[in-house]
This record gives C-alpha cells, structure tokens and sequence, in this order.
C-alpha cells in the first residue's frame, strides 16, 4: 500500500512517502537521517543530526510530528531505538553521550539512564522479545535486557575457537 523512504545529501535528508502509480511525496525535512520504524500506525525516526526522535502519524493528510525525545533529554546522536508500549517507554541508544536512555512517551520524562563503557553503533532488536543488540549482531557484542525496571547490560563471553 505504502512505503517510506528517507534520503541523505551532503547537508540534509528528506523523508518521502511512497506510493504505487503516484510521485513520491516529501513529508518532512531531516538533518542526518537514520533508523525508521512503523510500528502501531505510527512512523517513529531518528534525526541523528538534530539528536531527535520523532513520532509521526497522519502522514497521508496533515502530519502530525511529536518529538519523543531531544538534546533536552540529554541525546546526541541517536544510533537507535526501541519502544515499549507496554510500558510506554522509548528507549534510546545515544552514540554521542555513550548512554541508553529510557524516556517516557507520555511526559518526556528520562526514566533510566544506562552508562556504557564504549558509543553503541545500533539498537537492533533480537528477536520479538525484550533483548537488543549494541553493537551489531556479532557473537559476543554487548546486549541490552530491558526485562527489569531498569535496563541492564548481560555479561557475554566471547565465542570459543573450538
């Protein structure tokens, strides 16, 4: 039916809404774009250039973007993110401040904050459940458990040679 597409120039990206047999359609301007996701009828994007993350809905008549987390929220460089609707939390991967960052979708209000000893690269989820990859999908790459009140780093060890 639709499909979104975000480009990247020097200076700005763009996101575009893309549909069969018609011009693609410019939605809104980006800086840096970088991980999209729709999930519940919703459009979530990271604006890795103006440490953003947005959630969009009502993207065929009038847009409607709320920011869901900021530089406010102590995010530089979002590589990634998850939403808990559960719990209505957002969790966010900040490259720049070597953090995750558990923000509330209702309030804006930073929930937790994990400290890392390395810049993750990604959020990527593994598998349906509560647990996301770091830094990659490499053996060993540091996970993050989101299970408990708090979210935590699980200990990996390194892959065996034999």
């Amino acid at each position: 039916r639709f499909a979104f597409a975000a480009t990247q120039g020097q200076e700005s990206g763009t996101l575009y809404l893309l549909k069969p047999g018609q011009e693609p359609l410019m939605i809104l301007p980006l800086s840096k774009s970088g991980v999209i996701r729709l999930t519940d009828g919703a459009l979530y994007i990271a604006d890795r250039g103006r440490s953003e993350v947005l959630k969009l809905t009502n993207w065929d008549r009038m847009p409607n973007v709320l920011t869901l987390a900021s530089a406010g929220n102590g995010i530089d460089d979002p590589v990634g993110f998850a939403l808990d609707a559960a719990r209505k939390l957002l969790y966010v991967a900040s490259g720049g401040t070597r953090q995750v960052l558990a923000i509330d979708t209702q309030s804006g209000a930073v929930k937790d904050i994990l400290d890392l000893d390395f810049a993750p690269k990604a959020l990527e989820p593994l598998g349906p459940g509560p647990l996301f990859a770091l830094d990659g999908l490499d053996t060993g790459a540091p996970v993050l458990d989101t299970r408990a009140q708090k979210a935590a780093l699980l200990p990996v060890s390194p892959a065996s040679g034999d």
